[in-house]
């Protein structure tokens, strides 16, 4: 299984979403997720989703930034809030993709959510 899963983030501040899809922290690939941004031509401001991979919505949103290239040498990464919009994107991925992640961390109601496509 892989660790990450890349969504776009439309009418966002954010340029993509990068998903936690288990207990794996997503920047531990930081490499193969630079190389997979290039490819898609992604530059900006990007957020780490770590709900799969700490159990938690309070501590779960973090941003860093993308020039297009590579991310900054210390990856500094920020606790965020994001909008609506982007809790509702990564519900939504998660819905239609639910056999892609374990989410053995979560609760059994945010598992629940999680299969309705229910925001967290």
């Amino acid at each position: 299984m892989k660790s990450f899963a890349l969504i776009n983030s439309v009418r966002s501040k954010f340029a993509v979403v990068i998903m936690a899809t288990g207990a794996e922290l997503p920047y531990r690939h930081i490499n193969e997720i630079g190389e997979e941004l290039r490819h898609l031509h992604v530059q900006g401001a990007v957020v780490f989703d770590l709900l799969a991979s700490n159990g938690s919505r309070s501590r779960r949103f973090f941003s860093t930034s993308f020039d297009g290239d590579k991310f900054p040498p210390a990856l500094d990464l920020k606790p965020v809030d994001p909008e609506r919009e982007v809790r509702e994107a990564a519900a939504s991925y998660l819905q239609e993709h639910l056999s892609e992640f374990d989410l053995t961390l979560l609760t059994p109601a945010m598992q629940f959510a999680a299969r309705k496509g229910i925001p967290l």
